[in-house]
């Protein structure tokens, strides 16, 4: 996990602070209304990403402080606006570079001088995108910033994370616009959110404990009664999202209610708040309407329905759920089942006997190449992270095949839902993993050599093939066994090349391709017969 996760984990929490009191300061000494105006760059922003200039809409959504208080009512807002978004979206630059031009045209009419600026940031890890959006006034005393967090995810987390288009009341009517349909997270996982931020730091802050108890009242209050199973997969994905697994979730929460404090809340006559959790809500709460209890209660819920999903397999007298964190913390994104033996002393009779548990938990996938691959769930990599993981297991390179390498060459129009990736080794098993969007599809020696200087760097950094291969090798793949499935046929109408390609380039490219990897050319010539190729256009 980069430092940034880390420090953010969640720095997408909010602070608790409103913008009144630092807003009416700002506008006693400079002369401008900081509320009012950060309240008009806060609209801004959420309303072109609700439009994204009028394309396809974002893979994003709106989650956080923000979210909880324009969406749910919360009287709380934050600064900030936090989004998730899924790891294959690139349409951010465009829609933010359009928020700058738009705050600059809105300004330049209403306060003539001032000036709008834009600075983009990105972690390390490329996770975390940050859009700092100043505005400063004429007389350059004094600014207003409103950051935009744009927090990276893979597809499939993306998808499981549960949200819904809601309407989203701007915080000032900006071009008449009041209300946005905005992809907003729904209640169970902005609980979900918020268990993972009191989960996630060293001391409870009023903000979580506000937050949460605010939710759990709405969530009552509508009748939306969480089975124990809904509690635990939002967990897993809102701590996925974040790097972390259930096992840290569980280890970070249990200590924050003593035995009596677990006991008292269960208990059908209160609680006895005498425990760690008890005493520091109490002290952040006091002078507020929230009370204890009802936060009480929520983290009670979350560490029961976890209990069930924590490896009981090996401990030693003393050792609690952080001696298998560290193990996994510590292991790569993708390893070895003998590395468990290897690198943590672990008995080999045992290894498998984990690995079993672990699989049954979600905290590994394996995949059945040759001796056995590992995926570390528990440390949740990104589909970059991974393939690079995986390469360095394997001995050899990724290679983007199929539909997505077509995708990426313009020489179909549909981008495909996942990356068909060949990959060194060969199947044992009757199918493999989808992993982060990625379909493995395993190829020999003799393929890698076939193709070898037919790819390039190409989709998250993973290196993909040429399109004229990659259509030969989805025309000639057979079924990897009687149970997994062929890589994407494509048929003649599938097909359209760019127009700067001409006919004669295309039946060039397709043939060479054939040739190299033993492909029938006479059925090759067939399939070439059928394609239609726009005419390239008039210089």
């Amino acid at each position: 996990m980069s430092a940034d996760a880390a420090n953010k984990g969640h720095s997408k929490v909010p602070s608790g602070k409103t913008d009144a009191a630092p807003g009416k300061r700002s506008a006693e000494r400079n002369g401008f209304d900081h509320v009012g105006i950060s309240n008009e760059m806060r609209a801004i922003i959420l309303d072109e990403v609700s439009t994204a200039g009028g394309r396809t809409p974002l893979r994003v959504v709106f989650q956080g402080g923000n979210a909880l208080a324009l969406a749910y009512g919360n009287p709380r807002p934050s600064q900030d606006l936090d989004f998730i978004v899924s790891e294959e979206e690139d349409g951010l630059e465009a829609v933010m570079h359009a928020v700058r031009q738009r705050l600059r045209d809105h300004f330049e009419r209403a306060m003539p001088g001032s000036v709008a600026e834009l600075a983009h940031d990105v972690s390390p890890d490329g996770r975390l995108e940050r859009w700092n959006v100043r505005w400063v006034p004429s007389n350059r005393r004094g600014k207003v910033l409103v950051r935009a967090e744009f927090w990276r995810t893979s597809p499939e987390l993306f998808d499981r994370y549960a949200a819904s288009m809601r309407g989203v009341t701007m915080p000032s009517a900006i071009g008449e616009v009041t209300e946005r349909d905005l992809l907003t997270a729904g209640l169970q996982s902005l609980w979900s959110d918020k268990v993972m931020a009191l989960a996630n730091r060293p001391t409870i802050k009023l903000n979580d404990v506000l937050d949460l108890a605010f939710i759990a009242d709405r969530l009552s209050r509508g009748g939306s009664l969480r089975s124990d199973a809904e509690v635990v997969d939002g967990l897993r994905v809102s701590a996925g999202i974040y790097d972390r697994g259930l096992l840290f979730v569980y280890d970070r929460l249990r200590p924050l209610l003593s035995e009596r404090g677990l006991v008292g809340v269960d208990a059908p006559d209160g609680a006895d708040v005498s425990g760690n959790t008890g005493r520091s809500i109490l002290a952040v709460t006091e002078g507020t309407d929230t009370r204890p209890l009802e936060v009480m209660r929520e983290i009670y819920r979350a560490v029961k329905a976890l209990e069930p999903h924590v490896p009981a397999l090996g401990r030693a007298p003393g050792d609690g759920p952080e001696y298998y964190e560290r193990i996994l913390r510590e292991l790569p994104d993708a390893f070895r089942p003998r590395d468990l033996a290897d690198l943590h002393g672990i008995e080999r009779g045992s290894v498998e006997a984990y690995l079993d548990l672990w699989r049954r938990l979600d905290y590994v996938q394996l995949v059945d190449l040759d001796d056995g691959i590992c995926v570390n769930s528990y440390r949740v990599p990104s589909r970059r992270r991974l393939a690079r993981a995986l390469e360095g297991v394997l001995g050899g390179p990724l290679i983007v095949i199929g539909a997505a390498s077509l995708f990426q060459h313009n020489w179909i129009a549909g981008r495909p839902s996942f990356y068909e990736v060949a990959v060194p080794g060969r199947p044992t098993a009757e199918s493999l993993p989808m992993l982060r969007g990625m379909k493995l599809i395993p190829r020999d020696e003799v393929w890698f050599e076939r193709v070898q200087g037919h790819y390039a760097e190409g989709l998250d950094d993973i290196k993909a093939l040429s399109p004229a291969f990659a259509l030969i090798d989805g025309l000639t793949s057979q079924p990897l066994t009687e149970h997994c499935s062929l890589v994407w046929r494509p048929s003649p109408e599938d097909i359209s090349p760019p127009g700067d390609m001409t006919p004669e380039e295309f039946r060039e490219a397709v043939l060479l391709a054939a040739e190299a990897l033993g492909a029938d050319r006479e059925a090759v010539e067939g399939y070439l017969s059928k394609v239609v190729i726009a005419p390239a256009p008039a210089p």
